[in-house]
């Protein structure tokens, strides 16, 4: 499952990301695997005026888009 990832750093500053996770078989757990690392949320609010509503539309391409790769053609 893809999401956007919010990590706070310890000055409370919050850095985005897209972030897939999936089930590694050898290790026998879940991994994440960073697709897209995006920058920090104080930054992106000059840009945009809601920064995670507009990533949360990339997250949703981006899953689109994955599952047409994997669709029959």
């Amino acid at each position: 499952a893809m999401y956007l990832k919010k990590t706070p750093n310890l000055n409370g500053r919050i850095r985005l990301s897209i972030v897939d996770t999936y089930y590694d078989k050898a290790k026998k757990c879940s991994r994440q695997k960073t697709v897209e690392s995006i920058g920090r949320l104080d930054e992106l609010e000059k840009k945009y005026d809601d920064p995670i509503a507009h990533f949360q539309k990339r997250v949703e391409q981006l899953k689109a888009d994955k599952s047409r790769q994997y669709c029959c053609i």
